[in-house]
């Protein structure tokens, strides 16, 4: 079976060296002003289709074929007409793409990508970042612009969880949570909640320095300055990936353990920072939000008993309670 791939100009097409990959794949679609020549060994040499909002010039090379994409499609109407000067192959998205990608997603202008997604088969994605890094190619200098980056990642991720396409080489695993934290404001802020439990365990055990591991947004990190030195760490969050933490008298963390897998990892690392005492608070259910690879957010979902354990090789653990509207647990180890 012939398989395509789509490869996206988000920076994170430079995150991992797959050119010969990309190259081997019987068909590789690019899109408007693309860059290769510097960038071979990440996004590949080969372009057989070539997918562009206008004619671009600079762009023309031999491709089999050009696709020419315009949510204002009479506009590109014309410009297939001039393109045709070029190349006499070159062609419209047909009707029924662009109405089956705007019924998907809800939205009326949905970028390139996202027609071709549903406009070729057997298809995989590469380098779609979903407008949520601060670049819009990996190529320029551009800002992020001009595209609905939640209607864009929601689309996607319906069609990756129906099957429709593939994620090539789960590039999208590295992508998650940064851009859920950049397209939802409130995403990441959840801590606030423990704010007082927090508190009272710092105050018992003399903490004078708190650091929220997995801490979002920081939003518990500033309610706990008032009191405290708080700091924060999370990887997704660019004012708060620093994580060279020693000596740190309480570690917390609320909504986070349940969403990793290298769970040992993480308690290596915490365990290394020799905190007097810690909180966390974990979810024991799957959680509402599904990551862009199509993945519950909740990637790790065990019994309080089974977190219980697993905590216990960072100190001594007490369940503080559990709530079961929510499905959470609470602990303290020391």
């Amino acid at each position: 079976m012939q398989k395509t791939i789509l490869i996206g100009n988000g920076p994170s097409a430079l995150s991992k060296k797959l050119g010969k990959e990309i190259d081997e794949f019987d068909t590789v679609v690019r899109f408007n002003t693309y860059r290769i020549e510097g960038f071979e060994e990440y996004v590949g040499t080969k372009t057989d289709i070539w997918v562009t909002t206008d004619i671009f010039p600079a762009w023309h090379k031999d491709y089999k074929e050009v696709i020419l994409c315009s949510y204002n499609r009479r506009e590109d109407n014309r410009t297939v007409l001039k393109m045709k000067e070029y190349y006499p192959q070159a062609h419209n998205f047909p009707e029924w793409s662009w109405q089956e990608t705007i019924k998907l997603m809800g939205f009326s202008a949905p970028s390139s990508g996202a027609v071709a997604a549903v406009y070729f088969k057997n298809v995989y994605i590469y380098g779609f970042d979903f407008f949520a890094g601060d670049r819009h190619h990996y190529g320029d200098k551009i800002e992020a612009c001009h595209h609905n980056a939640k209607y864009e990642m929601e689309y996607f991720r319906k069609l990756i969880t129906g099957g429709k396409i593939i994620s090539f080489h789960n590039y999208l695993k590295d992508l998650n949570y940064k851009i859920l934290h950049k397209i939802y404001p409130s995403y990441g802020v959840g801590g606030n909640w423990y704010r007082d439990i927090i508190i009272k365990i710092a105050k018992e055990n003399g903490v004078k320095t708190i650091l929220d591991y997995g801490c979002g947004k920081g939003s518990l990190v500033k309610l706990l300055e008032k009191d405290f030195d708080a700091y924060g760490y999370d990887p997704y969050i660019p004012e708060y990936s620093q994580n060279s933490f020693t000596d740190i008298d309480m570690v917390v963390s609320t909504d986070f353990f349940e969403h990793i897998e290298n769970i040992d990892e993480v308690c290596e690392h915490i365990k290394s920072m020799n905190p007097k005492v810690q909180f966390h608070s974990i979810s024991n259910r799957k959680a509402s939000q599904i990551l862009p690879d199509g993945r519950n957010a909740h990637l790790t979902i065990q019994s309080p008993e089974w977190w219980e354990e697993r905590l216990g090789y960072m100190g001594e653990v007490e369940i503080l309670g559990h709530n079961e509207n929510n499905n959470f647990t609470m602990y303290k180890i020391t």
